[in-house]
């Protein structure tokens, strides 16, 4: 009995130390983290205040500038969640900035997704924020910036930030026929995909066929039935990459439609046509679990023929 009590007191020491490491091992990548990243912010405050190296460098760089006013500020750009850049920006031109050096977060360090770093502007004071994890332990990164003035007037306070890739915002490129956008954007700000980059993007259902049993058209997505066998076997397969199967409906064209459960299967539908020539056109859709439709497409589509 005093040999298994011992057991488990070694079991919980066991443990308690190792959860002890842990929370130690996550605070010193912290403050090396802090450290690093602190370093760089106070070093482009400094740039912006002496900034005439790179107001000559946009000066040479860009003919459209001129004189003081060539350089608009200085920032901190995440390209990814894990790796920014040091950045002079030339008026006109926040999407060709002037590199001045690039870091790389610590292992176990990323940037929360939401912002993409710090912009200080040569014209107005800056105010704002952007987080970083470790293993859940989140940082903020408070900036002020106070431009100086020369006049008893204030100066405009802004908490732009830069414009960068949607991944460096922490965000998705987000394909409106293969995926659902949802959450935040950051608009034109993201740089790559500015009217399709989300905080979040579900995965939509797939057709990945869909035939006719007599064969359609490939070229045209058209069979064409005799009036005598106005019967067509339709054949359908889903591609589910998230989710969980919900039903596959068809609409046969003519007002009837059906569903299925499976991912695999046929709908067999027999037409009437009270002319010499009727065109249906059938429609195939698939629905998860969550209510997320898959894209309609010429794929999806077949145009029945019956004459």
């Amino acid at each position: 009995m005093r040999t298994l009590v011992l057991f488990f007191k070694y079991i919980i020491g066991a443990v308690l130390g190792s959860i002890a490491l842990f929370l130690l091992f996550r605070e010193a990548i912290l403050v090396y983290t802090v450290f690093a990243v602190e370093q760089d912010l106070s070093f482009i405050k400094l740039l912006v205040k002496e900034s005439n190296t790179y107001r000559e460098q946009c000066l040479q760089k860009f003919t459209d500038v001129t004189g003081s006013s060539s350089l608009a500020g200085i920032q901190l750009r995440f390209i990814d969640s894990t790796t920014y850049n040091v950045e002079a920006i030339c008026s006109f031109h926040d999407r060709d900035p002037l590199l001045i050096r690039s870091r790389t977060l610590p292992q176990f360090a990323t940037k929360v997704p939401g912002s993409s770093g710090v912009f200080l502007s040569t014209e107005t004071s800056y105010k704002g924020n952007f987080q970083i994890d470790i293993f859940g332990r989140k940082h903020t990164f408070a900036v002020e910036y106070t431009r100086q003035t020369t006049s008893s007037s204030s100066t405009a306070l802004t908490s732009q930030s830069p414009a960068t890739s949607c991944s460096g915002w922490g965000y998705t490129c987000c394909d409106s026929i293969t995926g659902v956008p949802s959450g935040s954007s950051p608009g034109t700000r993201a740089i790559d995909c500015p009217t399709s980059c989300f905080a979040q993007c579900s995965d939509r259902p797939t057709v990945l066929a869909f035939r006719t049993d007599p064969p359609s058209d490939p070229a045209t997505q058209t069979v064409v039935v005799p009036q005598s066998a106005r019967v067509v076997t339709f054949s359908y397969a889903i591609g589910l990459s998230t989710g969980k199967p919900g039903e596959v409906q068809i609409d046969f064209g003519d007002g009837k439609q059906e569903t299925s459960a499976e991912l695999q299967g046929t709908f067999t539908h027999e037409y009437t046509c009270a002319g010499s020539s009727c065109t249906f056109r059938a429609v195939l859709n698939a629905t998860d679990d969550r209510g997320i439709s898959s894209p309609t497409s010429r794929g999806t589509q077949i145009t029945v023929i019956v004459q």
